[in-house]
């Protein structure tokens, strides 16, 4: 993890002015857009499955909050993702341990679902009877969290210039500030949202593709 203080000297020098404080939170919004844009901060986990219980915890990393499933295995089986609406059966939305009514009795679930899009949870449908250590695997994506001092590495590694441009972007676009300049805020908004793009594909193909080029903009 990286702390924000390390992106102040890709930020402060082109924001005459500013506050640190300013600076900290434009680079945290700057790194919770990209990071929910581009998908790109990912982690697997792994669960244990409980026999007749349905819903179940995603591990969300310090400082991190939960911004996609992108996949869920039972055992090596991945399960279908499918939207809360599209769910025929109200005892399936009611909890866990829900009776027999619903419980798998040979293959086990072949779907998930998440009930409260704002909670790091999902639930397995039809619900297992059989406990699986192990049985879960989980990829999902994750972006900073508003109260995080700090990030994950890539952020900085590798996209510091990128989180600087959308940071810069928020800040010059200030009105009232002493650095406030609407053209410069617009030119690095406009290459923050190609260095977005570029990482998107990259976290969706994990490869760069030549057609996803990004021209930088010059720190001056």
């Amino acid at each position: 993890m990286k702390a924000l203080a390390l992106f102040h000297p890709f930020v402060l020098p082109y924001a005459d002015g500013c506050s640190v404080p300013m600076a900290d939170q434009a680079v945290l919004s700057a790194c919770i857009e990209f990071c929910s844009a581009t998908q790109l901060v990912q982690r697997t986990s792994v669960d244990n499955v409980v026999a007749g219980w349905q819903d179940y915890d995603v591990e969300v990393p310090s400082q991190m909050v939960l911004v996609r499933l992108l996949r869920v295995f039972f055992k090596d089986m991945p399960l279908a993702p499918v939207p809360l609406h599209s769910v025929a059966s109200g005892t399936a939305t009611q909890g866990a341990a829900v009776g027999d009514a619903i419980l798998a009795r040979s293959a086990g679930p072949t779907v998930y679902f998440t009930k409260d899009p704002t909670a790091s949870e999902y639930s397995v449908y039809p619900v297992p009877d059989t406990a699986v250590p192990n049985g879960l695997t989980v990829r999902a994506a994750f972006a900073p969290a508003r109260t995080a001092g700090q990030v994950d590495d890539v952020l900085f590694d590798d996209y510091a210039e990128c989180i600087a441009y959308g940071a810069l972007g928020r800040l010059l676009a200030t009105p009232n500030m002493p650095f406030t300049d609407a053209l410069s805020a617009s030119r690095y908004l406009a290459a923050f949202r190609a260095s977005r793009a570029s990482a998107a594909t990259l976290a969706r193909t994990g490869q760069i593709v030549s057609s996803s080029r990004v021209t930088p903009v010059r720190f001056n």
